[in-house]
C-alpha cells in the first residue's frame, strides 16, 4: 500500500471473497475474509500488508450433510480499501473439500413418547 496524498495517513486493506456460484449457494456476491490496516504512511511511503484466507474460511456450514463445504471452481480474491473500492482481483482454482461435524441434533437413540 502506498500514500499516494500530500497528508500522512493510514489505511485499511480489505480482502473481500467471492464463491464461483455464490447465488447458487445463497452466498453474499462477496465475503469480508480479513483485514488490516497500516502504519501512518508519510507522503510517498509505502508498506507491505499480508492477508491470510485459510481454505476453512471459504467454506459454507450444510445442514442436510452436518459438514462444513468448500465448493470447488474459481474464486475471486478482491482487495480494496471498501467493498465499492476493489484495487485488485486474483483468480483462484480452489478444490472441494468437506469436513463432517457432528449433528448435535440428531436423535441418537429411539426416543419413547407418551401418548394418550
Amino acid at each position: 500500500m502506498k500514500n499516494t496524498g500530500k497528508t500522512a495517513g493510514r489505511e485499511v486493506v480489505q480482502l473481500y471473497v467471492s464463491a464461483p456460484d455464490a447465488s447458487g449457494t445463497n452466498k453474499p456476491e462477496k465475503e469480508l475474509k480479513a483485514f488490516a490496516k497500516t502504519r501512518e504512511l508519510k507522503p510517498g511511503e509505502s508498506e507491505v500488508v499480508t492477508l491470510k484466507v485459510n481454505s476453512a474460511d471459504l467454506a459454507s456450514y450444510e445442514e442436510a450433510s452436518s459438514s462444513w463445504v468448500v465448493a470447488a471452481g474459481n474464486y475471486k480474491f478482491l482487495v480494496g480499501a471498501s467493498s465499492r473500492d476493489i484495487r485488485a482481483v486474483l483468480d483462484a482454482e480452489v478444490e472441494a473439500a468437506v469436513q463432517k461435524t457432528n449433528d448435535l441434533l440428531k436423535l441418537q437413540a429411539p426416543l419413547a413418547t407418551l401418548k394418550r
